[in-house]
């Protein structure tokens, strides 16, 4: 994926572990809302120390996921 299409938050926050998603997801949001259209997947991933990670693939339902 393009970095131009990834949301992150790293740059000004540093290293939040888990938590990092969440506000990387936040602002995210909030700055293309306009940009997503029903029917658009928003891929959530989280990678921990180690070899733990997580993910969520969500669909956009216009106004909300």
């Amino acid at each position: 994926m393009p970095l131009e299409r990834q949301w992150t938050n790293v740059e000004w926050a540093g290293n939040q572990a888990g938590s990092g998603l969440l506000t990387a997801f936040s602002l995210g949001w909030q700055a293309h809302r306009n940009d997503l259209v029903v029917g658009d997947h928003v891929l959530l991933v989280a990678v921990g120390a180690g070899y733990t990670c997580g993910g969520v693939l969500l669909e956009w339902r216009g106004g909300g996921l």
